[in-house]
Order: structure tokens, then C-alpha cells, then sequence
């Protein structure tokens, strides 16, 4: 998981929905800048409440969408698969 989680910035009660779009948006430009991989974790319940626009999520799409081929929308299960493959005999 890439930090800060939904429920680490809001559950709190001191985090801003603009504070929190903004360590997003470092966090994924950092992982798209020295190819890592970005982990986000989101609970319904929590970031629903808060970003019912998903302002966030969109936030996450556009950034990925402007990077063209240097990063991708995918699940885990694919990046343990491009990871096993990378580090098999």
C-alpha cells in the first residue's frame, strides 16, 4: 500500500480532501517518474463520504493517462506476475 491511506488522512478528522489529492498526486508522479509501482487503497465507506466525486480517483486516471506508456492502470495480481517472471530462473 502507498501511503497515506484514506482512513490514515481522514479518520483523524484533521486532513483536507485537497491535501490529501495533493500527497496522492506527489506519490504517483514519484512512482511514475522511478517506475515503481503506486498501491492505492481506498475504502468506500471512508473516501466515499469524503470525495463522493472521486475526485481522487480521477485525479489518479489523468496522471497515468499523461504519462502515455511510462505507467498503467492494472491489479496486483499483475504486478506479481510481471515481478515472478522478471526474477525466474
Amino acid at each position: 500500500m502507498s501511503p497515506i491511506s484514506d482512513i490514515g488522512a481522514f479518520r483523524t478528522g484533521r486532513w483536507q480532501v485537497e491535501w490529501f489529492m495533493e500527497s496522492v498526486e506527489r506519490s504517483v508522479r514519484h512512482a511514475i517518474e522511478n517506475r515503481l509501482v503506486f498501491d492505492f487503497l481506498a475504502h468506500p465507506s471512508c473516501l466515499g463520504v469524503v470525495d463522493p466525486e472521486f475526485r481522487t480517483i480521477d485525479l489518479i486516471c489523468q496522471l497515468v493517462k499523461d504519462a502515455g506508456d511510462r505507467a498503467e492502470l492494472c491489479d496486483l495480481d499483475t504486478v506479481a506476475a510481471r515481478y515472478r517472471s522478471q526474477v525466474a530462473p
